[in-house]
């Protein structure tokens, strides 16, 4: 996970897929990854089952790694890629409120 995590980060950074030894084909595979692990730590992590959405919420708004995948999302999208590519970095909700605040 950290490995794919820094690669994330590298591409956040402005870092082509290519240059951080990633197939854009692997980039939606890599995020479900990192997203369902922390989606897996937050449960294990709560005293009592989360409820709807407050795993995700606490991904995006409470840890370094949200911060990663949305600004990893942004610079995927602006450099032209099929929205295919990036689009499962973070749910359409989670984007726009990046989006917006940046």
């Amino acid at each position: 996970m950290p490995d794919a995590i820094a690669k994330l980060a590298r591409i956040a950074e402005g870092a082509t897929p290519d240059a951080v030894g990633l197939a854009l084909s692997d980039i939606g595979k890599i995020a479900a990854d990192v997203r369902w692990y922390y989606e897996e730590a937050a449960v294990e992590l709560a005293s009592v089952a989360p409820s709807a959405r407050a795993a995700e919420a606490w991904i995006y708004e409470k840890t370094e790694t949200g911060k990663v995948l949305l600004t990893a999302q942004a610079a995927l999208r602006k450099s032209g890629l099929d929205p295919l590519i990036w689009f499962f970095l973070a749910p359409p909700d989670r984007t726009r409120a990046f989006a917006a605040a940046s």
